[in-house]
C-alpha cells in the first residue's frame, strides 16, 4: 500500500485557500458587518447555572440523578 507523506494534502489545501483569498471580494455591507465590534451575549443553558450565586438552586444536570435515585429507592 502506498500513501502520501503525512500532511501533504493538508498543506496543499491550506495553500489553495490562501491563494484563493486573493480573489475574494466583499460587498460594502459585508465589510461593515465584519467591522462591527463584538458584543458578548449572555450565557444560556447549563453553563448559565454554574455560578456561586446559583449553588443552592436545583440544577438541570442533577434533575435526572434525583429522579433515578427516587426510582431506585422505591
Amino acid at each position: 500500500m502506498i500513501s502520501e507523506p503525512s500532511g501533504v494534502f493538508r498543506s496543499a489545501f491550506l495553500v489553495f485557500g490562501v491563494v484563493s483569498a486573493v480573489d475574494l471580494h466583499l460587498t460594502d455591507e459585508e465589510i461593515a458587518y465584519l467591522e462591527e465590534p463584538y458584543v458578548p451575549h449572555a450565557i444560556v443553558g447549563v453553563m448559565a447555572q454554574n455560578k456561586p450565586a446559583d449553588s443552592a438552586k436545583e440544577h438541570v444536570w442533577l434533575a435526572n440523578a434525583k429522579y433515578l435515585k427516587e426510582e431506585v429507592d422505591k
